[in-house]
Order: C-alpha cells, then structure tokens, then sequence
C-alpha cells in the first residue's frame, strides 16, 4: 500500500511508522487531517509468565520500553544525528 501510495496510486491510511519517513521527506502528504483522529497504536511484547522469564528476555523488554517510548517515526521527534 506504501507501495501505491508513492506512485501516485491512490489514498492510504498506514501508521507513522510505516510512513513517517516519506512525510517528513515530503514524498507523502497527510489528507482528511480533520477526519484522521490521532489514535495511540499500542506495541505489543509477548513473553512467558514472569515466572519463567529470563534475564535476556527481561533485559530486551526494557529496552523495547526505552526506545519507543519517544518513538523514533512520529514527525514531531527530533531527528536523530
């Protein structure tokens, strides 16, 4: 659909993180912004019961929590050097 979209196809409703780069690049623009609520899209880890859990598990959970929690693709971030 990205695809599409930057061929001149045709109007895609895709998240930031798919297309946050071509906005920012200008190769993509948002249309219908007054009908485009922002909607928080929740990140999912799945990972066995804390019971079993193990320390390399645990570690990777908490650097997926820092890295998105100011996520690198919406277009207010700073841009990173």
């Amino acid at each position: 659909m990205r695809r599409l979209a930057l061929a001149g196809i045709g109007i895609v409703r895709l998240s930031e993180i798919l297309v946050g780069p071509d906005m920012r690049e200008g190769r993509l623009r948002p249309l219908l912004t007054d009908c485009n609520h922002a909607e928080a899209e929740p990140i999912s880890v799945v990972y066995p019961h804390r019971r079993f859990l193990s320390p390399r598990v645990r570690v990777f959970v908490d650097f997926l929590v820092e890295q998105f929690a100011h996520p690198p693709w919406e277009l207010s971030a700073p841009e990173q050097a």
